[in-house]
């Protein structure tokens, strides 16, 4: 999977990367970005290490698109619904990270309409609190205007890594990944 979204990447966008070497570290974490594309799901997946196991949530509308659903039950994905608390999906993802895999959320948990960052969720960092593992904050951009023949620039940029700080809330250990 990871050979045929490398292909599709190349083929779509020239992406360039900064702080990838970010990614290559030992045990389970969660990588978050911006969402802004479709493919943003992708360009997570080809910048974390082949070596990895990878998994993350996805609405369940998405179920519906034979294809979509083909791609995203090949990395594990876990199906949420999205209009409610979904419990079964939450425990699903802290058992992938418990099972060292590196998981991919978007905390804002839905596409932007204008490019900008949205008022993001708490919930990356009760799964991180629940799971005792780190953040790493990824920004991309350019990869909204990926169309026919068009073949954008898109810049990747891996942050340093999160730790929960225990002595902050939840939403201002959000405020804190937002702002990085």
């Amino acid at each position: 999977m990871r050979w045929l979204s490398r292909i599709v990447l190349l083929v779509v966008a020239d992406v360039r990367m900064v702080g990838a070497e970010k990614l290559q570290r030992e045990g389970a974490y969660i990588i978050c970005g911006n969402h802004l594309h479709l493919l943003d799901s992708i360009l997570l997946y080809v910048a974390i290490p082949d070596d990895k196991r990878v998994g993350g949530l996805a609405a369940d509308k998405r179920r519906n698109h034979a294809i979509t659903r083909w791609i995203l039950e090949c990395v594990e994905v876990v199906w949420i619904n999205r209009g409610a608390v979904d419990r079964a999906a939450l425990k699903a993802v802290i058992d992938q990270l418990k099972r060292g895999n590196v998981v991919g959320l978007a905390p804002e948990g839905t596409r932007s309409k204008t490019g900008a960052l949205q008022r993001a969720h708490d919930g990356v960092f009760w799964i991180a609190r629940a799971a005792n593992v780190p953040i790493i904050p990824v920004a991309h951009w350019g990869i909204e205007k990926i169309g026919f023949l068009r073949r954008p620039v898109v810049q990747l940029c891996v942050g340093d890594a999160i730790e929960i700080d225990r002595n902050l809330s939840l939403t201002e250990n959000t405020n804190k990944l937002m702002f990085a």
